[in-house]
């Protein structure tokens, strides 16, 4: 709040070309002190945070996963957005617009997904297009899934699934390797 603000204002004014020796250096100290401190509390509270949304069942569910995940780079946020993007595909972006955003308490999480993805240290450039590429690849929607059952039968909805969430993880996974090897986009 207000505290934070005059914090940073005193700690973000002793840094500027325009500081002068007239400022105590006992309030900036102060200041310091006090921004180190909220810095401390906001990484408890966000490791709070991340627990309680692992005990939920979807948080164990994308917890289970990452046994599977984790040579592709996802954790159990990702795995929570990929398995609502089984319902919808355009469900991913928000399901993981709101896992990220329980990771993390007041001002933190106030930014775009896309700040809260890049202050992790998880995402990068290769992550973030491995991830584009399993979300295009892997399993259709449950309408999709539906329609072919509908068609033909259950056999071909089960390869469907399989067949295409077989190919995104491997495509996936080699495409992430080799960047890995590479050193592309990290």
């Amino acid at each position: 709040g207000r505290l934070e603000r005059l914090a940073a204002a005193a700690y973000e004014w002793k840094e500027s070309p325009f500081a002068t020796k007239n400022v105590d250096p006992k309030l900036l100290a102060a200041a310091r002190q006090y921004l180190d401190f909220r810095e401390r509390v906001i990484a408890v509270e966000t490791a709070l945070q991340q627990e309680a949304l692992k005990s939920t069942v979807a948080g164990w569910i994308g917890t289970e996963l990452e046994k599977i995940t984790s040579p592709l780079g996802f954790d159990f946020r990702v795995n929570i957005a990929l398995i609502g993007g089984f319902a919808a595909k355009e469900v991913i972006l928000s399901t993981l617009g709101t896992a990220y955003s329980l990771g993390g308490p007041g001002e933190q999480t106030a930014g775009s997904l896309a700040q809260r993805l890049q202050e992790n240290p998880m995402w990068n450039p290769l992550q973030a297009f491995s991830f584009i590429i399993f979300t295009m690849l892997y399993v259709p929607c449950l309408a999709t899934v539906i329609s072919i059952k509908k068609e033909t039968s259950w056999r071909w909805a089960a390869f469907s699934i399989s067949f295409n969430l077989m190919a995104a993880y491997l495509i996936t996974l080699l495409i992430r390797q080799v960047g890995l090897v590479l050193g592309i986009g990290i």
